[in-house]
């Protein structure tokens, strides 16, 4: 539990330093606790005694009980080892912010600078995008080792990963959220460590190959697999099927995202723990037919695992899969036992060390979420959920998996319902069926797809024919996501839920996992302090008056809350960002909402201002219905005409 409780400590240090930025009321929460145990403590409670000369009084024992039940959640080693924890990360990020306000702020108009590609060409309509990695800026060296976001107008020549380039150009720091709730881009590209964006017509190409040779090669790998899909799929197929075997979205149609996550499939574009089972048992198989030694196995194994998370990019779901894995095959190593719950935590620490800022990455939040969700939920699920078995083994035995495969579905979901609704503005009623049609699909393409560009590595041509039925498994894939996608409820719009719904629901749903575990057992941990402790919570519990009191105190917080939206409130007027447009929305004292104009745009006729940023606000405002629209007058920048 060491290890999970560093974790708790660095990721709450994280995320103090975001929002909070004031680390001193969280010393005197400490001292508090500190001052307590003090107070209670077995030399103090002598003295205390002395004072009140009664050791049976209410007030005395109530503190003995107090100072019991802090020994048992809080002992003094774990609470210094989450206070230095959480100070380090605290301290970490709040020098990484600083980085970022201050190491660009003096730089204006047109800069100098020297650097390497550290990325492939991102192709836009009339620009090409890369990532550099500076080395310096007007010959300073002050910038060496940051990132920038690189767009060249009007390139005719492609730059290749590792270049060395000089080129003059415009820096522009990245754009905060326009609106309430709204997008902010400039946290988003923290997550890359990119501090800004320049902009140039030439560049000048010095040298190639000037960045780690390692990772130059798994580049071109990268890029020969993609190459290859190309050469055997049709367009839409390949990119597909590199986005699921390597994370490569970027040539993937936008109708086809669009469909995987309306249908809840986004997952199956992610590299993850799936993809990594199948790559540990091709790896398995050949080296057991190699008969080489199995300690040279698991360290050849560790070394696959590292290069395939640089292969897929670093992407959170791969990196967390891999991490955890290279974790329990060392531990096997050392003859050490696995454990699940160290390897999570183990995984989240590396990634968050190298970059803090991954924490808010919508994909690393998904993965974990989705973890944790299988590893708490699932064998709760397996025992309630039961299918009667029939005569026909093959019947049982299709039922069994799709048994599965629901119960791993719905106990991601459970976890990651407040994510996708804080992210997306949607949650899905129809997940399982989406899940159980795709999962066994997914297998099949993950399977056959390694093996065809494998394949393909040795001969194009001889590629092709597995190719062939590779194709057919995926266009039924695509057929699968646009069926889920077209279903009633597949995508449900929901307001923004606020931090106070989403503690309050994981709170809930932790305090049912718990009493579900405990429920017929003694407690769920050896420490004889702590079965007590639960015993006398689930005895609590099971007090009928301590009940009446809960849902009294429920219905109250919920009645206050209903009175508060009915209570008139104030006028307001809000002057939303939709670009190259005009738009506002009106709350009544009344609580009528009224939108004038809508928005839109001539110079971006494919971008829809409603569904891109109408939509998403209102639902960070918290309406999920407009009483009143109307429209000023029907130019393009304030109402699409086509609509």
């Amino acid at each position: 539990m060491t290890i999970f409780t560093i974790m708790i400590a660095y990721i709450l240090g994280i995320i103090w330093g975001l929002y909070i930025k004031n680390i001193v009321p969280l010393f005197f929460i400490i001292i508090a606790i500190i001052l307590i145990r003090k107070i209670v403590n077995s030399k103090n409670v002598k003295q205390y005694n002395k004072i009140e000369n009664n050791k049976n009084s209410n007030k005395y024992k109530k503190i003995k009980n107090l100072n019991k039940y802090i020994k048992i959640l809080i002992p003094n080693k774990k609470l210094i080892l989450i206070l230095i924890t959480f100070t380090l990360s605290f301290t970490y990020i709040c020098v990484l912010e600083k980085s970022f306000k201050t190491k660009y702020k003096n730089i204006q108009g047109e800069i100098k600078v020297e650097g390497v590609i550290i990325s492939n060409v991102k192709e836009k309509e009339y620009k090409d995008e890369y990532i550099i990695k500076v080395k310096n800026i007007n010959l300073n060296k002050k910038y060496n080792n940051t990132h920038l976001k690189l767009s060249i107008k009007n390139s005719k020549n492609k730059l290749e990963y590792g270049d060395k380039i000089i080129f003059t150009g415009e820096f522009e720091e990245p754009q905060v959220q326009r609106n309430y709730g709204g997008f902010n881009y400039k946290q988003y590209l923290k997550t890359g460590k990119i501090y800004g964006l320049v902009t140039t017509n030439k560049i000048e190409k010095v040298e190639k190959g000037k960045y780690n040779k390692l990772l130059i090669l798994i580049n071109r790998i990268n890029q020969k697999i993609v190459h290859n899909a190309n050469q055997i799929l049709e367009k839409e197929e390949a990119s597909l099927l590199t986005g699921i075997l390597i994370g490569n979205k970027e040539n993937l149609n936008k109708d086809i995202q669009e469909s995987f996550r309306a249908s809840n499939l986004s997952h199956m574009l992610a590299v993850s723990g799936a993809h990594v089972t199948y790559v540990i048992l091709g790896i398995t198989i050949i080296l057991e037919k190699s008969k080489i030694n199995k300690k040279i196995s698991k360290v050849i194994t560790i070394i696959i695992l590292i290069i395939f998370i640089f292969l897929t990019r670093t992407t959170p779901s791969v990196t967390r899969a891999c991490i955890m894995t290279i974790y329990i095959i060392f531990g096997s190593l050392i003859y050490k036992k696995p454990n699940i719950l160290a390897s999570i935590s183990a995984s989240i620490l590396i990634i968050l060390i190298i970059n803090p800022y991954k924490i808010l990455d919508v994909g690393m939040q998904l993965s974990y979420g989705g973890t944790l969700g299988i590893i708490l939920l699932n064998k709760i699920l397996e025992e309630k959920i039961k299918i009667s078995e029939l005569k026909i083994k093959l019947i049982n035995k299709l039922l069994a998996n799709v048994k599965q495969m629901l119960i791993v579905s719905i106990s991601a979901n459970l976890i990651i319902f407040p994510i996708i609704a804080v992210h997306y503005n949607t949650i899905s009623l129809t997940f399982f069926i989406s899940n159980i049609l795709a999962g066994p699909i997914l297998g099949i393409i993950i399977i056959l797809g390694f093996i065809t560009i494998f394949i393909s590595f040795i001969s194009i041509q001889i590629s092709k024919i597995p190719a062939i039925i590779l194709s057919i498994f995926i266009r039924l894939l695509i057929q699968i996501a646009n069926f889920s996608s077209s279903l009633p409820f597949s995508k449900i719009y929901v307001k923004t839920p606020s931090i106070f719904t989403i503690i309050l629901y994981y709170v809930i749903l932790i305090i049912i996992i718990y009493l579900i575990k405990c429920r017929g057992r003694a407690c769920l941990y050896p420490n004889r302090n702590r079965r007590r402790l639960e015993k006398n919570i689930l005895n609590k519990l099971k007090n009928k008056k301590l009940q009446k009191r809960i849902i009294a105190i429920t219905l109250i917080i919920v009645l206050i809350f209903q009175i508060t939206k009915i209570l008139p409130w104030a006028l307001k007027i809000y002057f939303i960002d939709v670009g190259q447009g005009d738009s506002t929305l009106i709350v009544t004292p009344n609580h009528k909402t009224i939108l004038i104009d809508g928005g839109g745009s001539e110079a971006n006729e494919s971008y829809d201002v409603g569904k891109n940023t109408l939509i998403p606000y209102l639902l960070d405002r918290g309406i999920t219905k407009l009483d009143y629209i109307f429209i000023s007058h029907f130019d393009s920048d304030h109402v699409r005409t086509d609509c």
